[in-house]
């Protein structure tokens, strides 16, 4: 009986479990942020942590508009900052770029990069510039940290029932 209702309690929790969220999913590719004007870019992106054991990329680009300018900061390992080149030539156009790939390619559109060595990094993104004519707009930004498989409560939930059912199977052919 007791086995049924451990059973029925690790089914109820495998049913029930919320995956966490995170600000900045590694290793996902193009990620897109909105923001309102000059100053720091409101969540999810204005402030996010990340170690790797390995060298890691962090891009950004501007998208829709041309002219906005992004800068990126960060401390840990390493400190230091950079600025999105300066597309002013077309300051305040329509791109008609509506995807990280194609407004990365662009070379009118503004973006930057930055290499990290292993180690641990704390960020922050801000708009250095406004495209003419605008008060907001959007942009993309993507990481090359390989994704770590980090077990959601679910799979933890589903380990537990087939734990609990071997310790009941041991249990009962013990006492056969």
């Amino acid at each position: 009986m007791r086995l049924k209702t451990c059973l029925a309690a690790a089914a109820a929790a495998l049913f029930f479990a919320v995956p966490a969220s995170a600000q900045l999913t590694t290793g996902a590719g193009w990620e897109y942020f909105n923001f309102g004007g000059a100053g720091p870019v409101e969540s999810p992106f204005d402030a996010f942590t990340f170690t790797s054991a390995s060298t890691t990329t962090i891009e950004i680009t501007d998208s829709y508009t041309y002219g906005d300018r992004f800068t990126l900061s960060w401390t840990g390992t390493t400190s230091g900052s950079f600025t999105t080149s300066d597309a002013s030539a077309m300051d305040g156009i329509d791109s008609g770029e509506g995807d990280g790939d194609t407004s990365w390619a662009d070379p009118f559109m503004s973006h930057g990069s930055a290499v990290f060595g292993p180690g641990t990094y704390d960020f922050s993104l801000s708009v250095a510039y406004n495209a003419a004519g605008t008060t907001g707009g959007g942009a993309f930004i993507r990481d090359d940290i390989p994704s770590e498989a980090t077990p959601e409560p679910a799979t933890m939930s589903l380990m537990a029932a087939g734990l609990v059912g071997l310790a009941g199977l041991t249990r009962r052919r013990r006492k056969a």
